[in-house]
């Protein structure tokens, strides 16, 4: 990645993109940024719910509150567990 304030987006050959080597904050801040230059939708997949939690607060910080943000926690229920997620 060239910059973090000017990160590369897709183009229209490049659907989806992947952003490699960013430690800390670095990537919510390129989110944040991207979303910025580009007002589309952005599909982000956390590894855990607790890196969720992380990304969700930096993006709201870095976008300052300008960002409308939808999480969708994963529902890890057993196929055995009383509990349903429908």
């Amino acid at each position: 990645m060239s910059s973090l304030l000017n990160p590369p987006l897709p183009d229209g050959d490049r659907r989806r993109l992947r952003w490699h080597q960013l430690y800390g904050s670095a990537a919510a801040l390129a989110l944040a940024e991207a979303t910025r230059a580009d007002r589309r939708l952005y599909v982000v997949i956390a590894d855990s719910v607790h890196e969720l939690e992380r990304l969700t607060a930096e993006l709201r910080f870095f976008a300052d509150g300008a960002l409308p943000l939808l999480r969708l926690p994963d529902w890890e229920v057993l196929p055995y567990e009383l509990f349903s997620p429908h």
